[in-house]
């Protein structure tokens, strides 16, 4: 699955970065009661996010952040709904 998420908080890629970056700190990751790796590589402007299940790459452009996430099959009946969360996360947040 692929998001596509235009910024209109942030003002480029590095700032949007940071943004994402700051949101994702340990007391926020604990409510999905997963453990998550989280590695982030600011140099290439990615943030990656690993799961049992799933994993989700954040790719953030000059006016835009891509997300892709793949989901393993027993994931794939809550795809919309992950969908949805995550986009209007986003959009709030960037």
């Amino acid at each position: 699955m692929k998001l596509e998420i235009p910024y209109q908080v942030a003002k480029n890629g590095d700032e949007a970065f940071d943004l994402v970056k700051e949101k994702l700190d340990p007391s926020f990751l604990s409510k999905f009661k997963l453990k998550i790796k989280v590695e982030f590589n600011k140099e290439k402007g990615i943030i990656e996010g690993i799961g049992k299940g799933f994993k989700a790459s954040f790719i953030f452009e000059e006016d835009r952040c891509l997300v892709e996430i793949s989901l393993s099959f027993l994931l794939k009946p809550l795809s919309s709904k992950i969908s949805k969360d995550l986009e209007d996360g986003l959009r709030n947040l960037l």
